[in-house]
């Protein structure tokens, strides 16, 4: 190979340089993800364990329809009627679409395969965990009609806006005489514009696709919250976020009732209790028991929600 023909093989220190770097680059993500759990995971140990005469949120959320038979996320026929024979009154339902784009009530956590979406039919025809019965949304819709008693929570499985609309559509053109039965969870302030559209006339604001809750985003929430704070119901935050976050406490100074998710400890309750938090979703707890009030008397706790109720 004469002088004048470069060599095609990177040289040694290149090499080496480029793997350092990406070394380095490991070891630097790897770090800061070990903060962050670290941070994230110490939450609660910073706190000490309450007493157990230290009061408990007011207002119970039935989560996926509540735990039933040792199983969560079944949304099925059987858990709404448990969770509403134990006395819960808000029950929060999860909805995804078929793969032949029919609206269901199910989590993906509760079907045989998750990454598997099966059809409307073959979702009907199944009896998932040793025989629970699926519902899809007017099979819901016909449940709630006969239970004018429960708001349900809906809690749609969307990732973007037009199917989000679809499914705000679907669950109304099912049951157009319940909107009022209904407590729509909104994931971004621009949906509220759309459901209110639709017709939907209880709102609340959830958190749940804010990953970094930063101080820029916890300032957009804020404004966002105050301005529309007549036409939300509550704001609901992921419990580690709620029960430490300046936010809450904002939130409730303004006036809008915080919730948490998803909470199935009588110490994490107390915790949220003393943070401002005025109510949990759960799998497992429910109203009169283990120290929490019914649920008739603590919907007052929700003003927004029962003043349309008692319209």
């Amino acid at each position: 190979m004469s002088e004048s023909t470069p060599d095609p093989r990177p040289p040694a220190s290149r090499l080496k340089r480029g793997l350092t770097l990406l070394l380095v680059l490991a070891l630097l993500g790897g770090a800061a993800y070990g903060v962050y759990a670290y941070w994230y995971l110490s939450l609660w140990k910073r706190f000490p364990v309450l007493p157990d005469t230290a009061p408990l949120p007011g207002l119970l959320v039935a989560h996926a329809g509540g735990a039933h038979g040792g199983h969560i996320y079944t949304n099925s026929l059987e858990a709404l009627d448990a969770a509403h024979a134990a006395g819960h009154r808000l029950i929060e339902v999860d909805f995804l679409f078929s793969s032949d784009r029919h609206l269901l009530v199910a989590h993906p956590h509760g079907l045989p395969d998750p990454k598997v979406i099966p059809s409307h039919a073959e979702f009907l025809a199944s009896r998932p965990f040793g025989g629970l019965t699926t519902l899809d949304v007017e099979g819901l819709m016909r449940w709630l009609k006969a239970h004018p008693d429960v708001t349900l929570v809906t809690d749609l499985k969307a990732d973007d806006d037009a199917t989000f609309l679809r499914g705000m559509r679907a669950i109304r053109d099912a049951g157009p005489t319940l909107l009022d039965q209904i407590l729509v969870q909104i994931f971004a302030p621009e949906q509220l514009a759309l459901v209110i559209e639709l017709g939907y006339p209880h709102v609340l604001f959830t958190l749940y696709h804010y990953k970094k809750l930063d101080r820029r985003e916890q300032a957009l929430i804020l404004e966002f919250a105050i301005r529309e704070r007549e036409r939300l119901v509550a704001i609901t935050i992921h419990q580690s976020i709620a029960a430490h976050e300046p936010l809450t406490q904002k939130l409730v100074q303004a006036g809008l009732p915080v919730l948490a998710h998803t909470v199935n400890g009588l110490n994490a309750a107390r915790k949220l209790k003393a943070a401002g938090v005025v109510g949990i979703y759960s799998d497992q707890f429910q109203p009169g028991r283990e120290g929490f009030p019914p649920a008739e008397e603590v919907l007052p706790l929700l003003p927004a929600l029962r003043q349309g109720r008692a319209r």
